[in-house]
């Protein structure tokens, strides 16, 4: 894990997360298969994504892991 003033990045393996939505923005990586997302409702299956702020979400990998990195909104990142 890195991790900065206005960001974070992980990396993370767990299985679906419940749906959630908070400040920062998203943005993930499947590293070794592709992302299972629900966003707003909609499903996506991507090898990255950038996820807004404030965006009920969730998002897993079939299997691996995938990159995160946090980012907060004021960040100039």
């Amino acid at each position: 894990m890195i991790r900065e003033k206005d960001y974070i990045v992980l990396t993370a393996s767990y299985g679906t997360p419940h749906l959630h939505k908070h400040l920062a923005l998203h943005l993930l990586f499947g590293l070794d298969s592709r992302l299972d997302c629900r966003i707003e409702g909609q499903r996506v299956l991507c090898d990255g994504i950038c996820i807004d702020s404030n965006a009920y979400h969730t998002a897993s990998v079939q299997k691996g892991k995938m990159l995160m990195v946090l980012v907060e909104t004021s960040s100039d990142l």
